[in-house]
């Protein structure tokens, strides 16, 4: 419970750098776990914008931008 509530308060500037840093870990794991389930799904819009909200968590990531140009290339 504690982790939720501190996920959704992270950016209230009370917490500790490296906690920030590991819910935005989580948060990019959830985004992508999510596009790969919605991809295997067949619905490659809202796995593409599950890929889109992983990159905005971390920009730099290439595995993540590999992913949606392959999603991109097959919608």
């Amino acid at each position: 419970m504690r982790l939720i509530k501190n996920y959704k308060n992270r950016n209230d500037g009370k917490h500790a750098p490296e906690e920030v840093k590991r819910m935005d870990s989580m948060e990019l794991r959830l985004a992508v776990r999510k596009g790969n389930a919605q991809a295997k799904l067949g619905k490659v819009t809202e796995a593409i914008a599950e890929y889109e909200r992983a990159l905005t968590v971390d920009p730099t990531n290439a595995s993540v931008k590999k992913d949606l140009e392959m999603l991109r290339k097959t919608a």
